[in-house]
């Protein structure tokens, strides 16, 4: 088994001319708006409330 170095363009030169389809793109779009939102959601958490009364022990 021989091995052929390839620059990353030229080994994904196949792949880089096919084109998405429709609903390809509309499931990523969903997903992305989806996680902007948790984002945003996370975000406005209140700066005070945090995780570190679960790293705490009870003595």
């Amino acid at each position: 088994m021989k091995l052929v170095t390839q620059t990353p363009k030229k080994a994904l030169k196949a792949f880089l001319k096919q084109k998405p389809l429709r609903s390809e793109i509309d499931v990523f779009k969903t997903n992305l708006i989806a996680l902007l939102d948790k984002i945003s959601v996370i975000e406005k958490r209140p700066k005070d409330e945090s995780e570190e009364h679960f790293k705490k022990r009870p003595a």
